[in-house]
Formats: C-alpha cells, structure tokens, sequence
C-alpha cells in the first residue's frame, strides 16, 4: 500500500498518472560520512546537492517521501506588499 501523508486529503492527478516512486531500503548498520542531512524536503535536498557536488560523501534521511510534505504543497501566503501597517 502506498504511503499517504497525513497532511494531504488524497492523491493528486500528477501522482495518479506518473510511474511507481522508486523505494529505498532502510539504513541499516553503520555509516560513514562527511554530512548528514535530516529531512528531504526542497532544503535538505538543496543542501545534499550542492555539498555533494563540492565533494562531501551525503548521507540524506527522509522518514517518508523526498519532496513531500510542505515542500511539496502550496503555501497560500499572500500579503498586500507593505511593510507597516
């Protein structure tokens, strides 16, 4: 059975149409690295990039789905544009 996020009301029509997400195993046993990054949403991610490209060995851990959540989702700010009421 697919995971579905407690946030979100069901499935979108992008994520109807598009192939399986590809699974992961969970970590198991030890593990070295330069980083750890905890979370896989758009900062976490960013930040795996970019210190991967400069060389550092990225351990990334995500508890359900990378890109999901809130990174995954509309925020709806909107605001008039002043900076004092």
């Amino acid at each position: 059975m697919p995971y579905q996020s407690p946030i979100s009301p069901g499935r979108s029509w992008y994520e109807d149409t598009v192939g399986p997400r590809p699974e992961y195993p969970s970590l198991d046993g030890d593990r070295t690295c330069d980083v750890v990054i905890v979370g896989g949403g758009f900062t976490g991610l960013s930040a795996a990039a970019h210190l991967a490209k400069a060389g550092a060995n990225v351990v990334l851990i995500e508890a359900y789905r990378l890109g999901d959540g809130a990174s995954g989702r509309n925020g709806g700010q909107l605001g008039t544009g002043q900076r004092a009421w």
